[in-house]
């Protein structure tokens, strides 16, 4: 090896220009390839939790620290940040806190400002406007500085309102209302044909307005025109009852005769002033017992899958409307009676007064 080494600088007095260029190119790409490791390996030097990394350049140091945070938007951590391990900061209300991109396709954001919380593919969403929170693709895009306290979960839904206190659950759900407040529709498209009410719910899929109705305030709507309703409990049933009613009409019945139930009936049945067993409150009730009147009006009671009895009141009112027509038929037979001796009566007057004249 010395002899190679000799031979070649034997006659070598100094390098050339070229040769040093050589070894210059060689030791760039050697630092080069190194350069990744040098900035992104675990500091050694632990006094500041992280470095700080000047306008369009990318160095980060990644530690164990336990107050070590990842900053984005601000230089140092003021005493008033949480603990936290990252801190996003925006310089304005245009400016997303997050962008989801595949590729140059914008999928969606993550943003919060005046009191906002938007995650959703539209950067129109409560952009404005305070108190909302909108998730969903497009959902409250249409928005104002009257947008507040309302909450847009799915695709398009709240698309257009710029009311105050909507809830919207379900894509397309309240899509289409503008200037209503203090709405609530939950489901795929309910409340979706409205564009201006309030106090309206829908529950359900496609729940709500169809076609021909006039736009509701102060409405309740539970599936949609074509849904049954199927509720368990006496009196959740006797309640919904009263508040949508019982379909009567008369092309919908096979009608088998009039029901005769009346006053004898009514007069047969007890009340009870009663509690529940499992009640804790106690709460005072009164009615009937459902073996009682099952001997009375047999129909009116029927065995739950619980095995316990359970009454429908029916029976017992329309008996009542019958023991009342009852009670006033006997009322008028007195009323002529009472109407046939006072003209007797008149009668016998007039002809004692008739002797006695003759006897003076």
């Amino acid at each position: 090896m010395k002899r190679i080494k000799n031979h070649l600088f034997a006659n070598k007095t100094a390098f050339t220009l070229a040769e040093v260029m050589v070894v210059l190119f060689v030791l760039t790409v050697i630092l080069a390839a190194f350069a990744p490791m040098m900035t992104t390996r675990t500091k050694v030097n632990k006094t500041t939790p992280w470095s700080y990394a000047s306008p369009d350049t990318a160095n980060a140091y990644f530690g164990m620290g336990a107050n070590q945070t990842i900053m984005i938007g601000q230089k140092t951590k003021p005493a008033t940040d949480f603990k936290n391990r990252l801190t996003i900061n925006t310089s304005g209300p245009d400016q997303l806190h997050m962008l989801f991109k595949q590729g140059t396709n914008i999928l969606g954001q993550l943003n919060l400002n005046n009191d906002n919380v938007i995650l959703g593919g539209n950067k129109e969403a409560i952009s404005v406007g305070t108190g909302n929170t909108v998730v969903g693709v497009d959902a409250a895009k249409v928005n104002t500085e009257t947008s507040q306290y309302n909450t847009a979960i799915g695709y398009n839904a709240l698309l257009s309102g710029t009311g105050t206190g909507n809830t919207a659950i379900g894509a397309y759900a309240l899509s289409t209302d503008t200037t209503g407040n203090y709405n609530t529709a939950i489901g795929y498209n309910a409340c979706n044909e409205f564009t201006s009410t309030s106090y309206t719910t829908c529950i359900g899929a496609f729940s709500g307005l169809t076609g021909s109705d006039v736009t509701p305030y102060n409405t309740i709507y539970i599936g949609n025109p074509n849904s049954t309703i199927y509720v368990k409990g006496e009196e959740l049933e006797s309640m919904i009852a009263r508040i949508a009613g019982t379909p009567s009409d008369i092309r919908l019945k096979n009608v088998k005769g009039e029901n005769n139930a009346g006053l004898e009936q009514i007069k047969q049945l007890k009340t009870f002033n009663y509690t529940y067993k499992k009640d804790k409150k106690n709460i005072p009730h009164v009615g009937v017992m459902a073996q009682d009147l099952q001997k009375i009006f047999p129909d009116a009671v029927s065995q739950g899958k619980d095995g316990f009895l359970r009454i429908r009141l029916e029976d017992m009112f329309y008996a009542m409307v019958n023991a009342i027509k009852e009670l006033a038929n006997k009322d008028n037979e007195k009323d002529l009676k009472i109407q046939a001796l006072e003209k007797k009566n008149a009668e016998l007057e007039a002809r004692l007064e008739l002797l006695e004249s003759k006897i003076k």
